[in-house]
């Protein structure tokens, strides 16, 4: 129980790590490892009480998305091909089990465990943060994540009491965590905040514009100013190439919304195969140092209109859960359960960060990294933890 719950706990603060690896057989993350560590720990526990329904719903999933994959392969006819495809599956494997094992982890685990689990998810958010800052790196191959702690736990910090403990140490972390979206002038990040906010306003409209919210904010106005007038020239070039529209990359975010019609004529059903969509940009404009520019355009491609219909509906399923879980906040609230003003917050900051973190896929892809599937685990043992409440 130990060990297991130390791998679970590990595998959430590292899942973020994309750039920590060695290349044995290709790129092996320090989270994989811990994840098969983890799901091997996890084996012992057969005797531990049944699965919950919801472990057994993202083994269906799985079972389904297993056949278009593997039906896909069909339609690989290059050996690179063969290989992305197979590291593809590797990793799908991996993400999906943890996803399916995770949520039966934390319904067996007591109250505590699951704030201890959402804790080293976020802790390991702001450590790659910090890592980017002290590299003088922006971090670009994960700074789209940044919206999911942003906006999940923003409702909870608006939420917590005066005076409570954690109400500066939230405030600081989630100021510094926007001031790093902001150093990436990543604008697909920028739009995933926006929509998660939108989200937010329906039922936190008044605290949005309260002082708890207003103070921090002015904070970061205040240093993000005097940052911009120091090195003014700098800035002003650097907003003025953001906010063009037709440079090269705002053409390859765009454009590659050219390929899915040419994919779906050919293979319109199950697509080029699962992870082989840069070997099929490489063949057709010679590029190798480049990938797809939007996680949807991959999912088209790769796994046609049958896997992006399935994966959506593994989307639906995701906010059904949580409107679940905002029903389940809404209940203990009536019963007066102390823990209401904790989970009906932290449901719709859940609900706000997947929201945006789909719309920041529009040109980016971050929902086939681990730490999606990551988010995914806790979001689904929300209601099922809690729900013991009643």
């Amino acid at each position: 129980m130990r060990i297991s719950g130390a791998l679970f706990l590990a595998t959430l603060f590292v899942v973020t790590w994309e750039k920590v690896y060695w290349n044995v057989g290709g790129a092996v993350g320090i989270a994989d490892v811990l994840t098969i560590l983890f799901l091997i720990a996890f084996a012992f526990e057969w005797g531990a009480p049944r699965f919950p329904r919801t472990t057994a719903v993202v083994l269906a999933f799985f079972a389904v998305l297993l056949v278009i994959y593997l039906i896909g392969f069909f339609n690989i006819e290059t050996k690179q091909s063969l290989d992305q495809w197979g590291k593809g599956m590797v990793k799908f494997f991996l993400h999906f089990l943890f996803l399916a094992a995770g949520v039966a982890f934390l319904a067996r685990r007591p109250l505590a465990f699951y704030w201890r689990a959402l804790a080293a998810f976020t802790l390991g958010l702001v450590a790659n943060s910090v890592y980017a800052v002290l590299q003088l790196l922006a971090a670009r191959g994960g700074v789209k994540m940044l919206c999911v702690p942003l906006l999940m736990l923003l409702p909870v910090y608006l939420r917590l009491e005066s005076g409570h403990r954690l109400r500066v140490p939230l405030a600081v972390g989630l100021a510094f965590l926007f001031l790093v979206q902001l150093s990436t002038l990543s604008r697909s990040g920028l739009l995933g905040i926006a929509v998660g906010l939108l989200v937010l306003a329906i039922p936190y409209r008044r605290a949005l514009t309260s002082r708890v919210l207003l103070v921090p904010l002015a904070g970061v106005a205040a240093l993000l100013a005097f940052i911009v007038w120091e090195r003014r020239h700098y800035f002003e070039v650097l907003v003025r190439s953001r906010i063009q529209t037709g440079g090269r990359s705002e053409s390859a975010h765009f454009q590659v919304y050219d390929f899915v019609p040419q994919i779906l004529h050919s293979h319109p059903l199950f697509g080029l195969g699962l992870n082989t969509f840069s070997v099929y940009y490489e063949f057709v404009t010679g590029k190798s140092n480049w990938g797809p520019h939007s996680f949807y355009v991959a999912l088209i491609v790769e796994t046609g209109l049958v896997g992006a219909f399935a994966f959506f509906v593994f989307l639906r399923y995701l906010f059904a859960r949580l409107a679940v879980a905002r029903a389940l906040g809404r209940r203990l609230s009536a019963e007066g359960v102390a823990l209401a003003a904790r989970v009906r917050p932290l449901a719709w900051g859940m609900t706000a960060a997947l929201a945006g973190t789909m719309a920041a896929n529009l040109f980016y892809l971050t929902m086939q990294f681990y730490y999606f599937y990551a988010f995914a685990t806790l979001i689904l043992a929300l209601p099922v933890v809690f729900a013991r409440r009643l």
